[in-house]
């Protein structure tokens, strides 16, 4: 994710991983965008910058699964399911990186029509057909292996952003 630079230097470059979404600009610069916007969206973990910004206040929203203990840090209402994107209100959330896909059709659609968004989901052939099943936990190959699930989050390191999300929510 880009971060807001002075217009005049590239902007630094931030993600969940290197810590919770607590710095006051880069917060504000989201809620500036966010103002009379017709889509507010995002894309697996980017939920978490604008649950901390105040964006998903009282709103339905999905993330990247390991980080939806995170998002239930903030007052907002994670899906219980493992849907690829949730509308709620002018707010878009998806699952992780690969719904982008699904959610950007989606989005295609409430704008364009959905006409359109079929024309363009054709045009780039995207018809997916992923090899496993194991794309989230409620995935049935998945489930047969739960210590991926483990070792995956342990070597994202989510139980300590979640513990620095929880820090940063009571300072």
């Amino acid at each position: 994710m880009e971060r807001p630079g002075d217009g005049n230097r590239k902007a630094q470059r931030s993600n969940f991983g290197q810590g919770p979404p607590n710095d006051n600009a880069y917060l504000e610069f989201l809620k500036k965008q966010a103002d009379g916007a017709q889509l507010v969206c995002s894309v697996c973990t980017v939920a978490v910058f604008l649950a901390g910004a105040g964006l998903l206040n009282g709103h339905v929203a999905s993330t990247h699964w390991a980080y939806r203990p995170g998002l239930r840090l903030f007052p907002c209402h994670v899906v219980d399911d493992y849907r690829r994107y949730v509308q709620s209100g002018n707010r878009v959330t998806g699952a992780g990186i690969s719904s982008g896909l699904d959610e950007a059709l989606y989005i295609v659609g409430l704008l364009c029509g959905v006409r359109v968004a079929r024309d363009v989901q054709f045009k780039m052939q995207y018809h997916p057909q992923p090899a496993f099943h194991c794309g989230d936990p409620s995935d049935t190959d998945i489930k047969d292996d739960p210590q991926m699930i483990t070792e995956i989050a342990a070597a994202w390191e989510v139980q300590q952003a979640v513990e620095q999300v929880a820090a940063w929510m009571k300072s």
